[in-house]
């Protein structure tokens, strides 16, 4: 499907996971159900709250989604 492969070219640089530079795309690509989705693939039960798996990422790629997740109004 052409839009999986846009996505897929977005998130994969060269065989490696990462968050794209350009906070303004994956703030406008993190939607509510987006996140849903995100936390029921990869997310868990963390002391009162949820984690969300980031292992394959850098640290300059985890810095940026939680920057882009704390600009997030989910009301």
């Amino acid at each position: 499907m052409p839009c999986l492969v846009e996505l897929y070219n977005l998130f994969i640089i060269n065989g490696v996971k990462v968050i794209p530079a350009e906070g303004i795309i994956i703030y406008d690509l993190l939607t509510p159900l987006a996140l849903a989705h995100w936390i029921q693939g990869d997310g868990f039960l963390r002391d009162k709250g949820v984690g969300l798996a980031t292992d394959s990422y850098s640290i300059v790629d985890v810095v940026r989604l939680i920057n882009v997740l704390q600009q997030l109004d989910m009301n």
